[in-house]
């Protein structure tokens, strides 16, 4: 919580943390339920914004749980949640048509192709592959896809 609040003291615009048993970050840094209200809270108060990672994909039988993990960021007050799995983006986009989602970097997302295809499924956001590092090429991906 400690890095949330100095994140928005300094500057930032928002934060992007990962909800317990469902980040890949889980060696630095996860929140619980509470640590994901608390956050929210003070994204709110700096007038920014946070995004909860729920961005393993589940495994065969874990998909409900998957999306009860993005219900809770909702109800925790998360402004967005990054999603790593193309079914729980689609499962999350028609339970909470109003929540914006964003497409993890985990789908490895290269072309404006892709990208469109995520946003018919219901993202809100694309995070490219890492591979794309040139500006221009990130621009002509987001004019030819829409997101």
């Amino acid at each position: 919580m400690k890095m949330v609040e100095a994140a928005f003291r300094n500057g930032a615009d928002g934060v992007y943390v990962g909800l317990k048993g469902w980040s890949l970050r889980s060696r630095l840094c996860e929140f619980d339920a509470p640590d994901l209200r608390r956050a929210a809270r003070a994204a709110d108060r700096a007038g920014g914004w946070l995004a909860a990672c729920v961005n393993i994909a589940p495994l065969p039988g874990e998909e409900d749980a998957a999306l009860e993990a993005v219900a809770l960021c909702a109800r925790s007050g998360a402004h967005a949640v990054v999603v790593g799995d193309i079914g729980l983006l689609r499962a999350a986009r028609r339970e909470f048509p109003a929540l914006p989602l964003h497409a993890s970097v985990q789908l490895s997302i290269a072309n404006a192709s892709a990208a469109r295809q995520l946003a018919d499924w219901g993202a809100d956001v694309v995070v490219l592959t890492r591979g794309i590092d040139a500006l221009e090429d990130v621009q002509r991906i987001q004019a030819e896809s829409r997101v």
